[in-house]
């Protein structure tokens, strides 16, 4: 995975963890957007439905999708964990 800092204009897309890679139903794209130097963007793309045929596309600032994952890893802390 690359980390190099995007420059103004580029997207790209951010994939699995190497943990995660090994589902075959990828049912998330993430991307990342520098629009310019003060506008980072996040794409997320949520497949959903039967057989995924739906889609929900959302775009969220740095600061939204920092919210996003606090209140996923919220949520995360107060369930069993999955066998």
């Amino acid at each position: 995975m690359s980390t190099k800092p995007l420059v103004d204009g580029e997207i790209r897309e951010i994939k699995a963890g190497r943990g995660y890679s090994m589902w075959k139903h990828n049912q998330f794209k993430v991307s990342a957007e520098r629009y310019d130097c003060d506008s980072p963007i996040v794409h997320l793309e949520i497949q959903f439905g039967v057989e995924g045929k739906s889609t929900a596309v959302t775009y969220l600032t740095d600061g939204a999708a920092r919210d996003l994952i606090d209140r996923l890893e919220r949520a995360l802390r107060v369930l069993p964990t999955s066998k």
